[in-house]
């Protein structure tokens, strides 16, 4: 009889409590979102055209554009050229330095726009297990995107500030700087906590702005504490996540590939064209796409179970608005018999 329990008593176990970890399967999951797959690559194969057209770099596409047996330049991981090629446009590129980094910032602010997206979609699928909606997360984003910005103006300086007592006492002469090597050490001690609660804070900050009814101050405490008050387990989480996304992007490599393969068996024989370049990098660019979702997914998932872990709180807890909420059930209208 006690045999015959054995298998009910495992189903009735929640192994999501046991080994909270196994949340992060969703985030492998969400990556291959085919709506999120699709916008992504179309913003970066849109990037990419903007790059040529700035950088006057056409030739790479034609350079590097192999149908199988390789990967494209748009794939670094496989094809360590595509960085060395990047590289030289960079530096020898006769575009003044202004474009350059004009066309760096406006991209970085675009990824930055993208992973507030996608962190917040993460985080209402796994609060509420719906379907999230991508205008409803695009809208929120846009509307959170000063504060984001304003979270990372205000990291950045919080770094400058820990390091600033470092540099004057350099500056002091040889005999005062050696006096104040003590003070100079602590201070190196503190901004070194400073920056690691920087790096490893601001995605925290980031998904704490897209999940909670919170302000740019509000998303930065909770980021500095979930990030520094349990850094064992933060670790830990990266590390399964690193082994989900390393097979999920290696599924995503050979899923493209054996598509690019059969893609060749059949129109190999065609000219090749500009057109036919522009669909075959595309299409490369999709394991990219996959890395950048499932990396936001991903520090979206160890967010909540850090904030559990650190302030108790359940993961299906998540800001609605009430535009964005369950609708509730409607109560019966009450039936009257004529007589009132």
């Amino acid at each position: 009889m006690k045999s015959q329990q054995n298998p009910y008593l495992l189903r009735a176990v929640d192994w999501n409590e046991v080994f909270p970890w196994i949340l992060l399967r969703k985030c492998l999951r969400f990556g291959f979102s085919l709506r999120l797959l699709v916008c992504v690559t179309l913003t970066l194969a849109a990037w990419a055209v903007l790059f040529c057209w700035v950088f006057k770099a056409w030739w790479i596409f034609s350079e590097n554009a192999m149908m199988y047996g390789g990967f494209l330049f748009m794939n670094p991981f496989w094809n360590m050229s595509a960085v060395h090629n990047l590289q030289y446009i960079w530096s020898q590129n006769d575009a003044p330095g202004w474009a350059k980094f004009l066309f760096a910032g406006f991209f970085l602010l675009d990824i930055l726009f993208i992973w507030m997206i996608v962190a917040r979609m993460t985080a209402v699928r796994i609060a509420t297990g719906i379907r999230p909606s991508l205008f409803h997360a695009a809208g929120m984003a846009w509307n959170r995107f000063p504060a984001a910005l304003a979270g990372l103006v205000f990291m950045v300086l919080a770094v400058m500030l820990s390091l600033l007592p470092v540099w004057l006492i350099s500056l002091l002469p040889s005999f005062l700087a050696t006096l104040a090597a003590p003070a100079v050490i602590l201070f190196c001690f503190l901004a070194v906590f400073i920056i690691l609660g920087a790096v490893f804070g601001l995605p925290l900050m980031l998904t704490a702005l897209m999940s909670e009814n919170s302000d740019c101050f509000d998303a930065l405490s909770r980021a500095y504490a979930y990030s520094l008050q349990r850094p064992l387990r933060y670790a830990f989480y990266l590390l399964v996540g690193l082994f989900f996304g390393i097979l999920g992007y290696a599924a995503m490599n050979l899923l493209v590939l054996w598509a690019m393969m059969l893609f060749t068996a059949f129109f190999g024989n065609f000219p090749q064209s500009a057109i036919l370049d522009f669909c075959v990098h595309t299409a490369w660019l999709l394991p990219i796409s996959f890395a950048v979702i499932y990396v936001t997914s991903l520090f979206s998932g160890i967010y909540m179970l850090l904030r559990r872990d650190v302030d108790a709180v359940e993961l299906d807890e998540v800001w609605l608005p009430k535009s964005q909420g369950v609708p509730l059930p409607e109560l019966p209208k009450l039936k009257t018999d004529g007589r009132n």
